[in-house]
């Protein structure tokens, strides 16, 4: 059995059109992580299972309409019934946490270039995939589902995760919370940034008494400011600073250099 095309099925998530989606279905595959088969509706708890798994492994869908036999074959017979969103998120909304989203579309073939869709109607739930909020909690308990739980897909199942599982999600959520780096500025922006940093640190003293009484004329040359450090002023200055990153942008060269 061929493998799923992945660019056909982000070309559905994309834009989940009717040619991109009978693309999709002429093109034969297996479930994934990211991808499952229903061939009706199942009921509530079971889908909000489904949806909870694939919004925590990255986001996917749920084709409906759809059989997969056991020699591993489809069967697409199409749905029955198309169903109403406004019902799906009624009956599944006490167990999913707001943060949440999905989305429904409808796909009814009156004809196709694709005989085997042609007559029949089929529904893709799209999950979305938004690392920030992960994880997706279930919010209640239910026959199946129990407040608290995580689910992750693994294979074509939805299951509960385990500790190693949510360490690999908290982790993703760390990684995408990271506030990128700007880089604006030049060199000289950044020294002439670093320069009022250290003068911050500094101060000005008056020393008209300290040469009071001594000649006019040394006063005028010595002047009567002096710019002393704080005590808070780092050990390192500015010069001593742009030396040592001078010797280690040669370094970083010597190495590039291999000699």
């Amino acid at each position: 059995m061929a493998t799923i095309n992945k660019d056909d099925f982000y070309d559905v998530l994309k834009e989940p059109t009717r040619e991109n989606f009978r693309i999709l279905l002429q093109n034969q595959m297996g479930e994934e992580d990211y991808l499952d088969f229903k061939k009706e509706w199942p009921e509530k708890e079971k889908i909000a299972k489904h949806i909870l798994a694939i919004a925590n492994s990255g986001g996917g869908c749920i084709i409906f309409g759809i059989e997969q036999k056991e020699d591993g074959t489809f069967e697409q017979n199409g749905l029955s019934k198309l169903k109403d969103p406004s019902d799906l998120r009624r009956e599944v909304k006490r167990y999913l946490p707001p943060a949440l989203k999905y989305m429904i579309r409808n796909f009814v073939y009156e004809n196709s270039e694709y005989e085997a869709l042609v007559g029949k109607k089929f529904q893709i739930l799209i999950i979305d995939d938004n690392p920030l909020e992960l994880p997706y909690i279930c919010c209640k308990d239910g026959t199946i589902l129990s407040d608290g739980d995580i689910y992750i897909r693994k294979g074509t199942e939805s299951v509960k995760a385990n500790n190693y599982d949510i360490d690999k999600m908290i982790q993703r959520k760390m990684n995408e919370s990271k506030i990128p780096r700007r880089n604006t500025l030049n060199l000289e922006d950044h020294l002439s940034q670093l320069k009022t940093l250290y003068s911050e640190l500094t101060y000005t003293t008056n020393t008209s008494e300290i040469l009071k009484g001594m000649a006019s004329i040394i006063t005028s040359f010595l002047g009567t400011k002096v710019t002393q450090k704080k005590e808070c002023y780092p050990k390192e200055d500015y010069d001593d600073f742009i030396v040592r990153m001078l010797n280690k942008k040669k370094k970083r060269i010597e190495e590039e250099l291999d000699i």
